[in-house]
């Protein structure tokens, strides 16, 4: 029932940090926010993270509106009922 509501609903994008496939040489950086080079694709989804979402909690849940302001957010649970609370916020 949840992943048919989030299917029908929602945007879904994930940024995963753990992942390790290097970056092409010419997008490598340096990353202030993680003050050292970027080299991979997670740590590019890390820095992503940090900078647009303040924090870097895996998994983190953020719902934005089309105005990409946050609407509401739920770390990482197993608890079915407590993300189904944090979608009944959404839709009200």
């Amino acid at each position: 029932m949840i992943k048919k509501y989030i299917n029908e609903n929602f945007v879904f994008i994930r940024l995963p940090v753990d992942v390790k496939p290097a970056l092409e040489k010419s997008a490598l950086y340096f990353s202030k926010i993680l003050n050292k080079e970027v080299k991979t694709i997670g740590q590019k989804n890390l820095e992503l993270q940090i900078q647009l979402y303040h924090g870097n909690s895996q998994q983190q849940s953020i719902v934005l509106n089309s105005n990409r302001k946050e609407i509401s957010r739920i770390a990482y649970t197993k608890e079915v009922e407590d993300f189904k609370a944090f979608l009944k916020v959404i839709e009200e």
